[in-house]
């Protein structure tokens, strides 16, 4: 039952797979628009970038402004554009070269987990959304959407880099490489940003950490129940940050936050951009489900089954090894080739109960390889 289960949650992977080739397709042509759209716009006073620390509440430092922030931003697209070849290079090539040749070899690589990451989170994040309107309670949004379409991709290209600096870095990666080295294990330096890390005692503790600091960052413009859902997705970015690195974390943050974009530029996709959408949130919830039984799981293991002994007559093993030379041995009224020892010296066939005495097959036995030698 749990491998049917298990083979129909990564069908549903499969399809959101898919989804999700077509929506980062978008999203990459939609990096690739901003860069000459944005450049109009940079005499514009809004068109700045805030550089802050979230220590959980973000405290601005300062801002860059006009063509400084355009410079950061092709910086940031160079980093986006990097992370995008890793994650196809890393994650997508792969993954599909492996389900085509075994559909359901359960391997996951980064990009069913980015696929899948992001659906949970997406689902996550709606759930909490809709059951605080059940109870009465309005969500705020950040209300970025009001804003031109060119400010949204300087503002949210910014966040999806930027914060996985002063969260997952800081946060995550700084302090888990500096208790590994004060304990004495010496980590290659590129190990600060992340990858190759299992789920020790100090990486569980280092993304809790990260992730409420994540979460409570956003209350301040969000508002309190945006807290839970950043949450989870800084348990997903964190988690990918570990087992990949920072360049994987990257691709899911910035996927989350600059999918919007390609609306902006046409709206003929809202139709499929929202089948995709719904989609996405009913896998999330196939993910939730699979990725609880698996938690559960793993604090709650099965007892392991005992090995039942089979309780051997006393003198068997001064006949074992007789017992490979009687492989062949058939019942000479039915001919059947299943028994069932009686004594030391006598085996009773199970298919019409005839009991043979041991000792004449043995004659038999030695005669017949005699007469083997001699031909």
């Amino acid at each position: 039952m749990a491998s049917i289960l298990h083979s129909l949650k990564e069908i549903v992977s499969f399809i959101a797979a898919i989804f999700m080739i077509i929506t980062f397709s978008l999203i990459l042509f939609s990096l690739g628009y901003s860069v000459p759209y944005l450049s109009q716009h940079i005499g514009d006073p809004h068109f700045a970038v805030p550089f802050y620390l979230a220590i959980p509440i973000p405290i601005v430092l300062f801002f860059v402004e006009g063509q400084m922030a355009y410079i950061w931003y092709i910086l940031l697209t160079s980093v986006a554009i990097l992370a995008s070849f890793y994650f196809g290079y890393k994650g997508i090539y792969p993954y599909f070269k492996e389900f085509f040749s075994k559909p359901f070899s359960y391997k996951h690589n980064l990009f069913q987990d980015v696929t899948e990451l992001f659906s949970l989170s997406l689902f996550f994040t709606m759930l909490i959304y809709y059951l605080s309107l059940l109870f009465g309670y309005t969500p705020s949004t950040i209300g970025i959407e009001k804003y031109p379409l060119w400010y949204q991709m300087l503002q949210t290209l910014h966040a999806a880099v930027y914060e996985e600096l002063i969260v997952r870095f800081l946060f995550l990666g700084l302090p888990l490489f500096l208790t590994y080295r004060l304990l004495g294990k010496k980590l290659p330096y590129y190990r600060i940003f992340g990858g190759g890390f299992k789920m020790g005692t100090f990486e569980i503790i280092y993304l809790l950490i990260s992730s409420l600091i994540f979460g409570f960052a956003h209350m301040s413009s969000w508002g309190p129940w945006k807290v839970i859902p950043a949450f989870v997705a800084g348990l997903a970015l964190g988690y990918l940050y570990l087992r990949y690195g920072i360049l994987a974390s990257i691709v899911l943050h910035f996927i989350n936050d600059f999918i919007s974009a390609p609306l902006g530029i046409s709206n003929a996709l809202l139709l499929p951009f929202s089948i995709i959408t719904i989609y996405f949130m009913v896998a999330g919830a196939v993910f939730f489900i699979s990725y609880s039984i698996r938690i559960y799981r793993h604090f709650h293991p099965q007892p392991k089954r005992e090995k039942m002994e089979i309780e051997r007559p006393p003198w068997l093993s001064s006949t074992q090894k007789n017992v490979d030379r009687w492989i062949d041995l058939r019942c000479p009224i039915c001919g059947g080739d299943v028994f069932q020892y009686v004594d030391e010296n006598h085996l009773k066939c199970l298919r019409c109960g005839n009991i043979i005495e041991l000792s004449s097959y043995r004659e038999q036995s030695h005669q017949s390889e005699r007469e083997g030698h001699l031909l």
